[in-house]
């Protein structure tokens, strides 16, 4: 209900963002810990490769997190028991690069940039009607605001995804 809320103040420009200096290994932690329920009832270990450097942005903590967050319940619901998920993060010149990967079901081509539409859902093997389909509109959504990028890339169906968010750094 809450991402819907957020959906809908997102489209009419109602959405603020709260702006102070934010060490983005503590947000990732935070939302490792967060989603940690849905890995451990998959049984899917986790591989965290924190930064070698502490990577500070200008952000909204709270809708940092959400970013993280939904792309980690994601990695997890779309791979199978036992499947690793990925979250690695690293300075690339002036900007933070965090990147969420999975072993999962993977996406054609042709989807890569569908799936940041709101309510619009893949046929994943009956995966995609667990959600409403607007998690990766809220990240897409969020990252933009605080400036940066987010990707998405596969190999294609069963061959997993990856997700790049890149943010500036102070």
């Amino acid at each position: 209900l809450d991402d819907l809320l957020d959906i809908s103040r997102i489209s009419k420009g109602k959405v603020a963002l709260k702006h102070e200096t934010v060490d983005l290994e503590v947000i990732l932690r935070r939302a490792v810990l967060s989603t940690d329920h849905h890995r451990k009832k998959l049984h899917q270990p986790l591989v965290f490769q924190a930064p070698k450097t502490p990577l500070f942005v200008a952000g909204d903590p709270v809708r940092l997190e959400q970013i993280f967050s939904n792309l980690l319940t994601n990695a997890s619901k779309y791979s199978g028991s036992g499947d690793t998920v990925t979250l690695q993060a690293r300075q690339n010149g002036n900007n933070a690069e965090i990147t969420v990967s999975d072993k999962g079901v993977g996406l054609n081509q042709d989807a890569l940039e569908s799936i940041f539409i709101p309510f619009h859902q893949l046929a994943q093997g009956g995966r995609s009607m667990k959600g409403l389909g607007i998690g990766l509109a809220l990240v897409r959504s969020f990252v933009l605001m605080h400036e940066g990028t987010v990707t998405v890339s596969s190999r294609g169906l069963g061959l997993g995804s990856r997700f790049t968010v890149t943010l500036p750094l102070l």
